[in-house]
């Protein structure tokens, strides 16, 4: 048992900050999180599918900004990744061809694919309209229209013969009959007869043969000129464009990939010349189209590896898309519309994202998970990926996926997908744990001072002073719940130095000083502590009953927090105890009542063990004990009031009474030693405060368990209260001396002879209960006189049992 002192509650010397003013430190995040950055480094090295990286961490301890700077710093120093482009399949559209290229190549190339199909269209503009062109053209059409004459001059010498002359109509090649060189006209030809009549029928049939032959002939004459002038073509184009394109080849030697792209150009553009030279301007754009590249990923400005942070990681945003355009009433859609999605931009380098955020999305998760196995990734829809598209479309060829992935969660997301996807382990094989605290050290508190150094660098706030240091590590210090541990979470830092700078410039003050962040401090309490102050009203009002004063049979007043989910305060709670005799042991209401927890239920029954195990061994406890929390509506969990609900049963058995102005809080052992319990600071806190509501006594305080001494983190007001004597605080390692503080008795401890020393609170609470067992025993006796009564009573206590 030990009373605290103010010096118990100093957190630290004065001036051991006077490093802050000189301090030029850059905060290093590796050193505040060593365990991640050893995790996170292993991953790195381990070039695998399935070393991915699972960063578990709590929300506000910086986990995003460490993750980042720990990447870049990696992937400043790794090898740029591949540009990748998608250009047409001419063998396949529906299958558009990826081709790798060395960072920085893609836009170069788009540009040169541009410029070559300028000089093409413009060089084959200047053949077909050049004088060598047009002259080489003439002579071959002067050379099939001879040919067509010549035969049309044959025809016609023999069709004379035969008795016809042929005429050249719109609808075909008329027959005219001719005697002696005129045309006879058709009665003439009915009134033929005989001999003469059958020569004309038959010299018909003959110069129609000859009509037709000469269309056949005349026919192949203009497929022969036809496919002498495309071949013309062919091979002037060629003349034209090759010393075009050679120059793009040997560019590009070293990439096959291109030079047979720039070959499949050349020979597409020879075999559509009449589309290339049209008038259709829409079919000249579909064919310009055929040509284009798609720069799908572009690193020229990037040095080192990639590393993108996804904030909105939904499907298309993390695997691409491939859009449409509407054309005359229909979607189109080219190889020029495929858009690549972050896991294509990360590739060969690193991609960051939330966990939740990726399972929120069935299709997201199982996308990736296929992915990772596959080490290929594709562009394909959502609609198309899940089914419920029937739409026509390309499907672009894989790329092979290089990609380190760092996943950022809460523990509890790591163990429920550790749990419930078996995949998970076998692709996610790094965890990188962020450590919520970090040791109180000089080497730590001049780390997290650097840190304060660089918000206000970056942030541009009003710098801090050393005592200004001081009282945020204090508050550090709450935060962990723990003198020897200082809280990573960094974005309380941030947070309270941007609110104390925009407090320093509203008073005109040049640094953050002690003052100021006390002020802040105690400005954000207020903005959240509206609930806090409803309850202290009605604790004061009466509304509430808490005794501060005085003394009661077993009645004291417990310790309780609560959390309102942005703040957290304690309060005390009234803690009644009572009696009968009986056999039914020790009853609690809540775990009656079901309105109590399964720690709070084994708290109890750790209680009734204590009771039977040191006030049972003579005699069996004939007593029906009754506690209850007052005035509490609620469920209640947590074993920090056993010592509470002992104290309580102990005074109101024993009759001795309990000091009013002295609050315990503590959780017990069977063996009745205290053990250790949460929200310490808050619950003395608590306590203190509606002391001061209801007056200060001077011998007003609480009970605290000793092992609590180290996270016993007080506000100053607490703290200079404890140092004038207007409140105190006593730490205990048992039962029986919280016992002493409390009822301002001796315990006692069994002696030699098995008995408890007189005057202590043990002796008055085991002749109470041999008094009761004598009493229960007489009233048994006269029960077995009377058959009747000692039947009603062994129904009454089977009724209990059940």
């Amino acid at each position: 048992m030990k009373k605290i002192t103010y010096e118990d509650l100093l957190l630290f010397k004065d001036g051991e900050f006077d490093f802050v003013e000189t301090l030029s430190d850059e905060f290093d995040c590796t050193k505040a999180h060593s365990r991640a950055f050893e995790a996170m480094k292993a991953g790195f090295d381990i070039k695998s599918r399935d070393y991915n990286i699972f960063v578990v961490g709590d929300t506000g301890t910086g986990r995003r900004t460490f993750v980042r700077q720990t990447v870049e710093r990696v992937a400043k120093d790794s090898r740029l990744a591949s540009d990748w482009i998608y250009v047409n399949n001419f063998n396949d559209q529906w299958n558009p061809n990826a081709i790798a290229l060395k960072a920085g190549t893609a836009k170069t190339l788009k540009k040169d694919i541009k410029k070559l199909l300028e000089d093409s269209l413009k060089a084959l503009d200047s053949l077909f309209e050049g004088e060598v062109y047009q002259q080489k053209a003439q002579e071959l059409k002067t050379e099939y229209d001879k040919r067509q004459k010549d035969l049309w001059n044959d025809i016609t010498a023999k069709s004379k013969e035969l008795g016809f002359n042929l005429k050249i109509a719109p609808n075909g090649i008329i027959t005219n009959p001719i005697k002696d060189g005129k045309h006879i006209s058709q009665e003439e030809i009915d009134n033929l007869e005989g001999k003469e009549r059958e020569a004309y029928e038959s010299n018909l049939v003959k110069c129609k043969q000859l009509v037709e032959g000469y269309l056949y002939k005349s026919r192949v004459l203009n497929n022969e000129y036809e496919e002498e002038t495309e071949k013309m073509n062919v091979e002037s184009a060629q003349f034209a464009l090759k010393p075009i394109f050679s120059k793009y080849e040997k560019k590009y030697k070293q990439y096959k990939e291109i030079t047979d792209f720039l070959d499949k150009i050349l020979e597409d553009m020879t075999d559509n010349l009449m589309i290339l030279m049209g008038d259709s301007e829409e079919e000249i754009q579909k064919m310009y189209s055929r040509y284009q590249i798609n720069v799908f990923v572009d690193h020229t400005d990037e040095k080192g590896a990639p590393v993108i942070f996804e904030l909105n990681p939904t499907y298309s945003n993390l695997f691409g898309k491939i859009e449409y355009l509407s054309r005359n009433g229909y979607l189109y859609t080219d190889h020029t519309l495929i858009k690549p999605g972050s896991f294509h931009k990360a590739n060969g380098g690193y991609i960051i994202f939330e966990a939740k955020d990726v399972l929120n999305d069935f299709y997201v998760w199982d996308t990736l998970k296929k992915m990772l196995y596959s080490e290929r990734i594709t562009v394909e829809n959502v609609e198309s990926r899940s089914g419920y598209s029937s739409l026509a479309t390309i499907k672009p060829e894989p790329i092979p996926l290089d990609v380190k992935v760092i996943l950022i969660g809460e523990p509890y997301l790591y163990d429920l997908l550790y749990e419930m996807d078996p995949d998970f382990e076998k692709l996610f094989r790094i965890k990188a744990e962020f450590d919520y605290e970090l040791n109180n050290n000089t080497e730590n508190r001049r780390l997290v001072a650097s840190f304060m150094k660089t918000v206000i660098k970056e942030k541009q706030l009003k710098d801090i002073t050393p005592d200004g240091v001081q009282t945020i590590m204090e508050y550090l210090l709450r935060l962990s719940g723990s003198k020897q541990k200082i809280s990573t979470t960094f974005s309380k830092i941030s947070d309270l130095l941007i609110e104390a700078s925009r407090l320093a410039t509203l008073e005109d003050k040049e640094k953050v000083d002690e003052s100021l962040l006390k002020r802040t401090l105690a400005m954000k309490e207020h903005r959240v502590s509206l609930e806090r102050e409803k309850i202290d009203e009605m604790i004061q009002q009466g509304d509430i009953i808490i005794k501060t004063k005085g003394e009661a049979v077993g009645e004291l007043n417990g310790l309780s927090v609560l959390n309102t989910g942005d703040y957290v305060f304690g309060i005390p709670a009234r803690i009644n105890s009572d009696y009968s005799l009986g056999s039914s042991g020790i009853v609690d209401i809540q775990r009656e009542v079901d309105m109590s927890g399964k720690i709070y239920k084994k708290a109890v029954l750790t209680l009734e063990s204590f009771f039977e195990a040191n006030y049972s061994k003579d005699f069996p406890l004939s007593v029906k004990a009754t506690t209850s929390f007052e005035q509490t509506y609620g469920e209640i969990d947590g074993d920090s009031a056993t010592i509470a609900e002992t104290i309580s049963l102990i005074s109101a058995i024993s009759h001795i009474p309990i000091k009013q102005g002295i609050a315990v809080t503590g959780s017990m052992s069977l063996k009745g030693e205290v053990q250790s319990v949460g929200g310490i600071s808050e619950k003395v806190e608590g306590f203190y405060r509606v002391c001061k509501r209801c007056g200060l006594t001077g011998e007003q305080g609480v009970v605290i368990p000793n092992k609590n001494l180290d996270s016993l983190i007080l506000k100053d007001e607490v703290v200079e209260a404890v140092k004038k004597g207007d409140f105190h605080i006593w730490t205990v390692d048992h039962l029986y001396e919280a016992i002493e503080i409390m009822m301002g008795k001796p315990a006692g401890l069994k002696g030699k002879k098995g008995k408890f020393p007189k005057d202590s609170v043990n002796f008055m609470l085991m002749k109470n209960l041999e008094k009761f067992h004598k009493k229960m025993q007489e009233e048994h006796e006269n029960d077995s006189k009377n058959p009747e009564a000692e039947k009603e009573h062994q129904q009454h206590c089977s009724d209990k049992n059940k």
